[in-house]
């Protein structure tokens, strides 16, 4: 009989034969817990699920309910946690008048609190029999499959689950009638604990008898198995309609049985048929084939073939006291069946026959059996256990709580890569935690060939498999190896189970979700490792790295107080806190930190890619990519060094198209294996290169098959929607940038604005005005600045002479920074080039005003045209326009604000100042843009005082507008106030970490 301990939850088992009828206690080996261990009773026990021969009250003061389902409803009417009593006297606990249910119905009209009386009143159940939402009406009463069931805590003493009184005591510890520890009124043979009086109640309000699931069964099993209507099935045991026998109540607590027998749900689902271990019971349902095996465990009996069985027992499922044996014959353990016994990794018994009339010859010694067999039980014993441990330690494996080692399924393929391996499991353990903390790609390799040594030689050793699997996660194709990543993850689970409390275990777990990309998981995997180890500095290190993007503040405070403060020379801080300094605006000192790093290894990839962001953030492209060239040469799977290279290529550089495509296609024809999860943003990246450079249908081919891989990547739908779009498949274009709109919203909302302008060009150009409309102000809601939006918007207006709302649209974009964009260069995965906007500037051109009639409006159009042209980058055209603007409207103010800002760029100061301070006093006297660039022009022209008292009023009314506060730190420069000047810089990076002349002017200090 196999025995689950409740104190410790261990399995263990002992002989059927030396349990008796009165009872044997059981001890479990584990933790010692003793349980009285007896026979199934027999049949003739009542069963606590068994079909009730009379009808019986709620315990709690309800109704009789005959034959009531335990887990039923109430039918229409019905109070459903009781139903209506005549008045009587309240005692919710103990025995007495049935009204006494505190949820029941009402006693004497009063209203219940749960339940109204009125058939709609039952929150759990409809009136009519087509109220069932699961499926049509049938006869059967059990959603459970079975007949009625019995009160589990009502009927006579031998129902109680809980055991029999002891002699001399009540039966209700609460004082009211023996056969019900609640205290309801006796009952011959059970009833609803819960009180409803329906016979055959639908739990989920259906008329009687309804399947939960729809199915149509008669015999009310839920998986549809048809068979006979009438209770009981099991003439061996008339109560227990699943088949099994009854428990026989114990004075000392519940008696134990084996699994299959105590749970009388374990054979619901389990393939019908007459069950094996009582072939003359019907269960419903096919039965088992002839040849088949049944197997008995916690979870039921099944039907399985032999060599199905047998691979169940080499993966583990099946254990070898779990109950089997061929359909029709009685159950055995597994390890007892010889065909079987191979399978477990044990000697299969072989009977030889006896021959008649032989005779040994020579000397006979007289040894007695039971020595004999004694002294075998020992030899065979010893000698097995130390073979099969020797041979197949996994099976020791498979019976532990923790179960099979799972690197024993990458040990075949380590022993070929290191076929001799010498030394001690210890010595490269040391080895390999060295290499590691050089923080070398080399180092990282060399490290993993060490630990997987280690692991050859004692691949159970819980330190090995930590240090292993936390330098996995260094290796730059963490990402790309999957198998790699599961067969990690899988060992350290491994490994928890045997040691919960391994700092070094936890510390690897959070190493790997960070490197794989899960922040909020590594932080707090890493704050438990710390608890438990709380001086351990790698595991600061890692709590470090995971606040470099979220509070690099509090990642140069762990660095500098906790680790560098204990180990001064432990290199890898040098990286973190470069990082930390950089992401905080101090540019200096992390240039000062990073070069040191590189000095001792001039080839570190996260230096050096720290130092090309480092290059990057200052405006610096040539820079960053000299950085990231020289990583790739040092390590040339590195994967996201390769992506941004590229982006910078062309979303910075001038003219870099033709090189991002080489640089994408290199990746794709010799990375593509490395790529892990970056393969989407490669293949995103490579269509919007291909789209621009005029390959569209390359482009299209990339496209879908990013979408292939996941079909809801945001930046691939949209690049692809993009290249669809540039083909003049609108119809496909629309329906691809829908899907980016929805993933955007799921998973990358900061650029859902982006994403939906672009939807919103695609209805335009499909006729749907209406929605391109609805889209365009959306966008216009959520990121007022985005002038796509802006320009799509008054171009359509303006296409449809709607000349009015157009001019109106483009006055607001006039409230925009015109170099917004451009003081923000950062690339993204969502570029979206300035020569998309000249079809909107063309909608401005084709529209004609007479200027006779309107020159305010002539000179309107030709100022918003020039702003879309200067956005475009058509500077020069859009100073044409704006010159005309001005001749044929003096105080134009869009006019003055740009020319001045394009004579600000050439060097004109005092022509700018003098266009800004014209604007300034007719129309665009509060116009926040205009007086930035004013102030800027009166700086230019060596007014720095009067500049400064115009930053200052601006800064006042707009204080977050991040550009004046930056030409403020420029006229402190000016008057030589330096530490002002520096602070006020480090608040705008701190506001807006994108924005490049601060960091600029913060590296120049």
């Amino acid at each position: 009989m196999r025995i689950d301990c409740e104190q410790c939850s261990a399995a263990f088992t002992i002989d059927d034969a030396l349990i008796s009828e009165r009872g044997v206690r059981a001890q479990c080996p584990k933790c010692g817990h003793q349980r009285v261990v007896k026979k199934a009773a027999d049949a003739s026990a009542p069963d606590p699920f068994a079909a009730p021969t009379a009808p019986s009250p709620s315990p709690f003061g309800g109704a009789p309910a005959p034959a009531a389902n335990p887990f039923g409803a109430p039918p229409a009417a019905a109070n459903p946690f009781g139903a209506p009593s005549p008045p009587a006297p309240a005692n919710p606990f103990g025995g007495g008048a049935p009204a006494a249910n505190p949820f029941g119905a009402p006693a004497g009209g009063a209203p219940s609190p749960f339940g109204a009386p009125t058939p709609a009143a039952n929150p759990f159940g409809a009136p009519a029999p087509a109220a069932n939402p699961f499926g049509a009406p049938t006869p059967a009463a059990n959603p459970f499959g079975a007949a009625p069931a019995a009160a589990p805590f009502g009927g006579a003493p031998a129902a109680n689950p809980f055991g029999a009184p002891k002699k001399g005591t009540p039966a209700n510890p609460f004082g009211g009638a023996p056969a019900n520890p609640f205290g309801s009124p006796p009952a011959a043979a059970g009833g609803n604990p819960f009180g409803a009086p329906a016979p055959s109640a639908q739990p989920f309000g259906a008329s009687p008898a309804a399947n939960p699931f729809g199915a149509p069964a008669p015999s009310g099993n839920p998986f549809g198995a048809t068979g006979a209507t009438s209770p009981p099935a099991n003439p061996a045991n008339p109560t227990n309609p699943f088949g099994g026998p009854a428990p026989a109540p114990s004075s000392e607590g519940p008696a134990l049985t084996s699994s299959a027998a105590s749970d009388p749900f374990s054979r619901i689902g389990a393939g019908g048929g007459r069950e094996p271990s009582n072939p003359g019971v019907d269960v419903g349902g096919p039965g088992p084939a002839p040849g088949q095996w049944v197997l008995q465990s916690g979870v039921g009996e099944e039907y399985l073939d032999v060599a199905e069985l047998r691979d169940r027992i080499k993966s583990g499922s099946v254990r070898p006291d779990d109950l089997c044996g061929p359909a029709g014959e009685s159950l055995k353990a597994a390890k007892e069946h010889g065909a079987l016994a191979v399978a477990f990794g044990m000697p299969k018994t072989i009977e030889r026959p006896r021959v008649t009339g032989a005779r040994a010859t020579g000397i006979s010694i007289s040894i007695p059996k039971p020595v004999l067999a004694a002294a075998a039980a020992v030899v065979l014993g010893v000698g097995g256990l130390f073979l099969v441990k020797t041979v197949k330690p996994e099976l020791f494996e498979k019976q532990s709580e923790a179960g099979v080692n799972p690197l024993r399924r990458a040990k075949a393929v380590w022993q070929r890569q290191f076929p001799d391996v010498e030394g001690t499991a210890q010595e490269h353990l040391v080895e390999g935690r060295a290499q590691m903390h050089l923080d070398t790609a080399a180092g990282y390799r060399k490290a993993d060939d060490e630990l997987r040594q280690s692991l050859l030689l004692d691949i159970g050793n819980i330190d090995a498999i930590a240090a292993w699997a936390e330098n996995f996660a260094s290796l730059p194709t963490v990402r790309a190896d999957l198998d790699g990543s599961n067969l990690a993850r899988e060992a350290i689970e491994y490994g928890l189970k045997r040691a919960p409390e391994n700092a070094e275990l936890h510390r690897a777990q959070g190493a790997l979700k960070l490197a794989l990309g899960d922040v909020d998981e590594a932080q707090r995997i890493l704050k438990k490792a710390q608890a438990l180890s709380p001086g351990d500095i790698d595991t600061m290190v890692l709590l470090a790295k995971t606040n470099l993007d979220r509070s690099p503040a509090e990642a140069l405070a762990i660095i500098q107080r906790d680790v560098r403060a204990k180990v001064q020379d432990l290199k890898v801080a040098y990286t973190v806190e470069g990082g930390a300094q950089r992401r905080l605006g101090a540019f200096k000192e992390a240039r000062e930190l990073l070069q040191a790093r590189l000095v001792s290894d001039p080839a570190n990839v996260g230096a050096l890619k720290e130092l090309a962001k480092l290059e990057l953030d200052l405006g610096r492209a040539d820079a960053a990519q000299k950085a990231l060239t020289k990583l790739i040469d040092a390590e040339d799977k590195d994967v996201e060094a390769h992506l941004l290279r590229a982006k910078i290529t062309y979303q910075i550089q001038d003219n870099g198209l033709k090189a991002a495509d080489a640089q994408l296609s290199e990746v794709l024809a010799k990375h593509e294996g490395a790529a892990g999860d970056l393969l989407l943003a490669v293949l995103a990246h490579a269509t919007i290169v291909k789209t621009q450079l005029g390959l569209v249908d390359e482009a299209i081919v990339l496209g879908e098959r990013a979408r292939a891989t996941d079909p809801a990547y945001p930046a691939a739908l949209y690049a692809l929607g993009r290249a669809y779009a540039k083909k003049g498949d609108i119809e496909n274009a629309q329906k691809t940038l829908e899907q980016a709109v929805r993933a955007s919203e799921q998973r990358d909302q900061f650029y859902e604005p982006l994403v939906r302008a672009e939807l919103a060009s695609a209805q335009a150009a499909a006729g749907d005005e209406q929605n391109a409309i609805r889209n365009y102000e959306k966008v216009n809601e959520y990121d007022p600045r985005n002038v796509r939006s802006h320009y799509g918007l008054a171009a359509l207006f303006i296409k449809n002479g709607r000349a009015a709302q157009a001019m109106t649209i483009m006055r607001r974009s006039f409230n925009n920074d015109p170099n917004w964009g451009r003081d923000r260069k950062v690339p993204t995965d969502y570029p979206a080039p300035t020569s998309d906007l000249l079809p909107f500037a063309d909608a401005f051109k084709d529209f004609v005003v007479d200027v006779k009639k309107d020159e305010s409006l002539a000179a309107q159009r030709a100022s918003a045209e020039g702003m879309i042209r200067y956005h475009a980058g058509e500077k020069d055209r859009a100073a044409n326009l704006f010159a005309t603007a001005l001749r044929l409207d003096r105080n134009n103010d869009v006019g003055l604000l740009y020319m001045g800002l394009i004579d600000l760029e050439a060097g004109r100061n005092g022509e700018a100042r003098r266009r800004l301070v014209s604007a300034i006093g007719t129309h665009a006297k509060g116009h926040s843009v205009t007086r930035l660039y004013l102030a800027r022009a009166e700086l230019a022209s060596g007014n720095v005082e009067e500049a400064r008292t115009q930053l200052q009023s601006l800064v006042e009314d707009e204080p977050t507008m991040v550009q004046a506060r930056y030409t403020l730190a420029m006229v402190l420069r000016a008057q030589k106030l330096e530490a002002q000047a520096r602070n006020e810089l480090k608040s705008v990076v701190k506001q807006d970490p994108d924005f490049l002349p601060a960091k600029q002017a913060l590296a120049d200090t």
